[in-house]
């Protein structure tokens, strides 16, 4: 559970709105107070002392993740700025702040259309390709969690202890078992992020069952 804020956050952190919530933990939008500077704040949720040991853990790694990822330009991944404690001993992450509206929100207000979301879902599975070829993988990928700034530009998103985890002997499932019909850098991943998209463009579309026990059947045959 993540309690509210106060007016001024750590110190320096003057809190400006909620962004987001989820289950790990709540995302805020907030305003250095010396640098004059909007962030995006994250304070992951704990529902007991005992979890919170392990998920602070967890937490911190991922941020080391994330800071890895981040450190390469025009990953169009926001930067991760800081990480440290607040008094109560929890961890949280200072972020830059990229605004704009999710493809989710696009689709479901008819900013975007077809042509221009399938753009979108490309540029999307380009950055998320890189981010596997860098050994992480992203845990919640979906619609939400992609944001179209204002100039266009496609960001993946998420909290810090969601955006990736560190996988050194992680391989996509489409490395296990190669497909001949399967474009190269095709998975999984990419797949259900696809049919996710085009089902909020198309609400009464409803994938194909496989005529087999093969996962991948309705997708070898679209």
């Amino acid at each position: 559970m993540v309690e509210p804020l106060p007016a001024i956050f750590d110190g320096f952190y003057e809190m400006v709105g909620e962004l987001g919530r989820g289950a790990t933990g709540t995302v805020y939008e907030a305003r250095h107070k010396t640098l004059k500077r909007r962030v995006a704040l994250k304070v992951p949720g704990f529902s007991s002392d005992a979890e919170q040991l392990v998920k602070a853990q967890r937490f911190l790694c991922e941020c080391r993740a994330l800071a890895h990822l981040t450190s390469v330009p025009g990953c169009n991944i926001p930067r991760l700025l800081v990480v440290t404690e607040y008094p109560e001993g929890r961890p949280y992450c200072v972020r830059e702040l990229v605004e704009g509206s999710t493809l989710e929100q696009r689709i479901a207000d008819g900013s975007i259309g077809l042509r221009a979301g399938l753009a979108v879902v490309a540029e999307t599975v380009r950055v998320v390709e890189w981010v596997h070829a860098q050994g992480f993988a992203h845990r919640n990928l979906s619609p939400s969690n992609v944001l179209v700034d204002r100039d266009g530009s496609v960001w993946l998103m998420g909290s810090a202890g969601s955006v990736c985890w560190p996988a050194p002997h992680w391989r996509l499932p489409e490395k296990e078992r190669p497909q001949r019909w399967m474009p190269r850098g095709f998975g999984i991943w990419y797949g259900g992020f696809v049919g996710r998209c085009y089902s909020l463009f198309q609400p009464n579309w409803t994938p194909p069952l496989p005529a087999q026990s093969d996962p991948w059947a309705p997708l070898a045959r679209r």
